[in-house]
C-alpha cells in the first residue's frame, strides 16, 4: 500500500468522567506526551490503490449481520467479528478488527481507511462521519493498547472471547499490526435492533473519549479544536437521531398496550354474555344431542380467547423487557448528551484561550524531533515562549535534523523527500509555509553552512554518483561545485577564505571558499 515518509503526529481526545471513569494508573505512561504512530518508510515493489484500499472494508461489511453475531474476512489477511451478545449479558457489543499474519497494511493512513470504509458499508454513516470516527477508534486502541482490564470492565463477555491481553488494542508500530493488534470499535446497546433511520447510533461516541486524554489532544498545535468542533456536531446529531427514535418506539409500545387493554375488556364482557346464552341455550334445548352442540361450541369459544388471553400476557412481557431496553438507551442517550454539551463547552474555551495567546505572544521557533530509520526527523513549529502554546506549524516538512537558519528573511532547512534524497527548502518566517525547494539533491546527512554574509549556502550535493561540495544562492539556485569529490558525512567547516571537507577516503582536503578548487 502507497505510504508516506513520515512519523503521523496523532492526538487522543477527551472524555469528562461522567461516564465511565477509568482507572489513571492506566495512562501513566502517556500523560504529557504525543502518540506517534510509526509507518513504514521504505519502497515496495507492488501498492494498492485507495479504491483497492478502501475496498477491504467494504469486503468485511458485506460479510457480517447487523442485528446478529458474526464474521467476515478478507483474502486470509484481515477479519472483523462483529458481537452483538445476548441482550441480557453485561457490558457494551463491540466489532473487532484484526489484521492477520499476512496483512500488509503498513501505514495508518490506510488502517483508518480500512476503519471508515468497513463503516460507511455496515453502518451506513457518511464519508466523513466514518473518517472522523476512524481518527478516534485508532487512538482510542493506540492508548488503550495492553490495557486488557480496561475493556473486561467495559465490554461483553462474549466481546472478551475475541480478545487477548498482549494483542488488545493497536500497537503504535506498523511492525505489531499484522498478528499482533486487536481493534475495537465499541457499538451502541441497541446496535441488534438499529434502524436505517436512526444508523449514526451504531458506534458509541462516548466510549471512544476518554478524560484522561485530554493532556494528549492539547499537544497538538490547534488543541485539537478542529476535530472536537466536528465530533461535537456529530455527537448532536447523534444524539437528536437517536431520541427521535426512542420517541417513536415508545409511541409503538404505548399503542400495542392499549390495543391489548382493549382486547382484554372486550373479552371480559364477552365472557359474561357467553355464560348467560350459554345457561339459556342449555335449558331451551329440545333435546340432548342440541345441548352437546351448544356445549361444543361454547368450548371451541373459550378456547380460542384463552388462547388469545395467553398471547397477550406473552406479549406483556416482551412489552415490559423493551420498556427496561429503551430505558437503558435513553440513560445512554442522556449520557451522550451530558457529553456534547461538556465537550462543547471545554472546546470554546481552548479557542477563546488560544485567541488570547495568538494576540499576546512571544514567539520562537521549533523543531519538534523523532527517530526514523536513522535519521533526527522534525516538524517544524512556532510556539509562545510565555504560556507555551503553539501558534502554527507545518507537519508536511519533515525537516532533518533540529536546526533553521534564517536567511533572507526566510528559514533554511534540510529536508528529507525519499530514501536518499534530501533537498534545501526556504520556509516563510510568517506563517512556516514551503517558500521554495531546492532543486539538487543533497546527502540526508550533509552539514548546512552559510556564508558569513548569509549569502550563499554551502552543502553536499549528488551528481552523476558522485557526492561533492555544492554552494548555492540565497534563493538556493546552484553557483558552482567542487572538482574533488566528498564524503556525503563528512563536515564542512569555513573559514578565512578556506573550507575543510572530507575525501572520500577520510583524509581532509582544503578548497578556495571563491571556486571551491584545491587550496594546496
Amino acid at each position: 500500500m502507497k505510504r508516506s515518509i513520515l512519523l503521523l503526529l496523532i492526538v487522543g481526545f477527551v472524555q469528562l468522567g461522567y461516564a465511565q471513569q477509568v482507572d489513571r494508573d492506566e495512562f501513566a505512561e502517556i500523560l504529557g506526551r504525543t502518540i506517534n504512530f510509526e509507518n513504514y518508510t521504505g519502497s515496495y515493489s507492488q501498492t494498492d490503490s485507495l479504491t483497492q484500499i478502501r475496498g477491504i472494508g467494504q469486503a468485511l461489511a458485506s460479510g457480517i449481520v447487523v442485528s446478529r453475531d458474526s464474521r467476515a474476512s478478507f483474502a486470509a489477511k484481515y477479519q472483523v467479528f462483529h458481537v452483538v451478545g445476548s441482550p441480557d449479558e453485561p457490558g457494551k457489543p463491540a466489532d473487532v478488527l484484526v489484521f492477520l499474519p499476512g496483512a500488509g497494511t503498513d501505514h495508518i493512513d490506510n488502517v483508518r481507511r480500512i476503519i471508515a470504509s468497513y463503516l460507511s458499508a455496515a453502518y451506513k454513516y457518511s464519508d466523513g462521519d466514518a473518517n472522523l470516527l476512524a481518527l478516534f477508534i485508532t487512538i482510542y486502541n493506540a492508548v488503550h493498547r495492553g490495557n486488557f482490564k480496561l475493556f473486561e470492565s467495559r465490554y461483553k463477555k462474549s466481546v472478551l472471547a475475541f480478545l487477548s491481553a498482549d494483542k488488545v488494542g493497536l500497537s503504535l508500530s506498523y511492525r505489531d499490526w499484522p498478528g499482533k493488534s486487536q481493534i475495537v470499535i465499541p457499538l451502541s446497546i441497541a446496535i441488534g435492533t438499529i434502524k436505517d433511520n436512526n444508523q449514526l447510533t451504531a458506534v458509541t461516541t462516548s466510549e471512544l473519549l476518554t478524560k484522561e486524554l485530554l493532556e494528549t489532544v492539547r499537544d497538538r498545535p490547534d488543541d485539537g479544536t478542529a476535530e472536537r468542533q466536528r465530533l461535537v456536531e456529530l455527537m448532536e446529531r447523534t444524539r437528536e437521531q437517536e431520541q427521535r427514535a426512542l420517541e417513536a418506539e415508545r409511541a409503538k409500545l404505548e399503542q400495542e398496550r392499549r390495543d391489548a387493554q382493549k382486547r382484554e375488556t372486550e373479552r371480559a364482557r364477552e365472557a359474561i354474555v357467553r355464560t348467560d346464552e350459554s345457561s339459556k341455550t342449555v335449558v331451551q334445548a329440545e333435546d340432548q344431542a342440541s345441548e352437546t352442540v351448544v356445549k361444543t361450541q361454547t368450548r371451541t369459544e373459550t378456547l380460542a380467547k384463552v388462547e388469545q388471553s395467553q398471547n397477550d400476557q406473552q406479549q406483556s412481557v416482551a412489552q415490559k423487557k423493551r420498556e427496561e431496553e429503551l430505558q437503558a438507551r435513553q440513560e445512554q442517550n442522556d449520557q451522550l448528551e451530558v457529553a456534547t454539551n461538556q465537550l462543547r463547552t471545554e472546546t470554546a474555551k481552548d479557542l477563546q484561550n488560544a485567541g488570547s495567546a495568538v494576540s499576546e505572544a512571544t514567539p520562537v521557533l521549533f523543531v519538534q524531533t523523532a527517530l526514523v530509520q536513522g535519521l533526527v526527523i522534525g516538524k517544524v513549529q512556532r510556539v509562545n515562549i510565555d504560556s507555551g502554546q503553539i501558534l502554527a506549524k507545518n507537519d508536511s516538512l519533515q525537516i532533518i535534523g533540529r536546526r533553521l537558519m534564517p536567511i533572507g528573511g526566510d528559514h533554511l532547512a534540510l529536508v528529507l523527500q525519499g530514501p536518499g534524497d534530501a533537498r534545501l527548502v526556504l520556509i516563510a518566517n510568517k506563517d512556516l509555509s514551503l517558500q521554495k525547494t531546492g532543486s539538487a539533491i543533497v546527502s540526508p546527512y550533509s552539514e548546512i553552512v552559510l556564508s558569513p554574509d548569509n549569502q550563499e549556502i554551502l552543502a553536499v550535493i549528488s551528481e552523476n554518483g558522485e557526492w561533492y561540495l555544492g554552494r548555492f544562492d540565497a534563493k538556493l539556485n546552484p553557483i558552482m561545485r567542487s572538482v574533488i569529490p566528498v564524503d556525503p558525512l563528512g563536515a564542512i567547516s569555513l573559514s578565512s577564505g578556506v573550507i575543510v571537507v572530507q575525501r572520500k577516503d577520510g583524509r581532509p582536503t582544503l578548497l578556495q571558499a571563491k571556486d571551491l578548487t584545491s587550496a594546496r
